[in-house]
């Protein structure tokens, strides 16, 4: 009965982690996929700012209205880029807490199933005994 109960834990366990990895991996990739756009925007930016100051410096016409909208523009990209890159570390952080734990959780109910399995056999070789 007990290796019955096993399996029966140990497939409920593999089919929920599972479960909840697909769903890890695809929050991650979203997170990344969303870094990955404002990096492009950022590099836009930067983009921008070379071409205003090479026109500026080219022309020795004063591009100071053009260039202050873009910096301030990859400032905030900036930190939008910070704010999901924190995002994706809490999210590694959790995810590897949450597998800690399922860990001992594991650990602990291999260790009463163990227990419980060698009751059961001492019980046995008590009633073969009593024969």
């Amino acid at each position: 009965m007990a290796t019955w109960e096993l399996f029966k834990i140990s497939a409920k366990r593999a089919a929920n982690k599972a479960l909840k990895e697909t769903g890890d991996a695809a929050d991650l990739a979203a997170l990344h996929l969303k870094l990955k756009s404002l990096e492009a925007k950022r590099d836009e930016g930067y983009e921008m700012l070379g071409r205003l100051t090479y026109r500026q410096l080219k022309t020795g016409v004063s591009q100071a209205e053009r260039i202050a909208p873009v910096l301030e523009n990859i400032d905030k990209v900036r930190a939008k880029i910070k704010k999901v890159s924190d995002e994706i570390e809490r999210t590694k952080l959790a995810r590897e807490e949450r597998r800690a734990k399922e860990h001992e959780a594991i650990a602990l109910e291999l260790e009463e199933l163990v227990d419980e399995t060698e009751s059961d056999e001492s019980d046995e070789h008590d009633d073969d005994d009593e024969e």
